[in-house]
């Protein structure tokens, strides 16, 4: 058996998964062009899908590859034009 086989290359290494965090977002409209086009602005940086739909907004699941990299992200959508308000929970 070869020495390069893919579970003897894999040990000791810790394969990176990344943090999730649900975020509460209320847009200034919640037609589906808006919502979509958020998503779109952010996607390149996080994965982002939304969870539900609410009274007064959107749960999306956020991940990143750090809760600091998704607190990162998160003040920087919240003073995005279309968002009123933003809140992780």
């Amino acid at each position: 058996m070869s020495k390069l086989a893919i579970w003897n290359l894999a040990k000791g290494i810790e394969f990176h998964s990344p943090e999730c965090s649900e975020v509460f977002i209320s847009f200034t409209d919640d037609d589906s062009h808006t919502v979509s086009n958020f998503i779109s602005k952010y996607e390149e940086y996080i994965n982002i899908m939304i969870l539900r739909h609410e009274s007064d907004g959107f749960v999306f699941n956020i991940e990143a590859s750090s809760q600091k990299e998704i607190a990162r992200i998160c003040d920087i959508m919240l003073e995005d034009i279309d968002v009123t308000n933003l809140e992780i929970l």
